[in-house]
């Protein structure tokens, strides 16, 4: 199982980078492709209301300028309605 991720993730990572090569010009090692974009996180909180149902809210933060730029030459589309609200659920 391990040897089937570690393969798949060799592909996208070479995916990501000769796209951005070959569609922005952008020449950069992955560590620094991860490193800019490891600003861009989503987080989520999860409340529990008196009668016993779990609330789960999602955020997803604004990309930073160097992400952005990323994404940009990727064409990837960044999420407009940044929270995302979960049905209550009871466990």
């Amino acid at each position: 199982m391990m040897q089937c991720l570690s393969v798949l993730s060799y592909s996208i990572l070479k995916s990501v980078t000769y796209s951005l090569r070959e569609l922005g010009d952008y020449h950069a090692s992955w560590e620094t492709i991860r490193k800019k974009l490891s600003s861009h996180i989503r987080g989520t909180t999860i409340q529990k209301s008196k009668d016993g149902k779990m609330y789960h809210t999602r955020v997803t933060g604004i990309p930073e300028k160097e992400a952005q730029e990323i994404y940009d030459i990727l064409e990837m589309k960044t999420i407009k309605n940044r929270i995302i609200k979960d049905y209550p659920f009871h466990l």
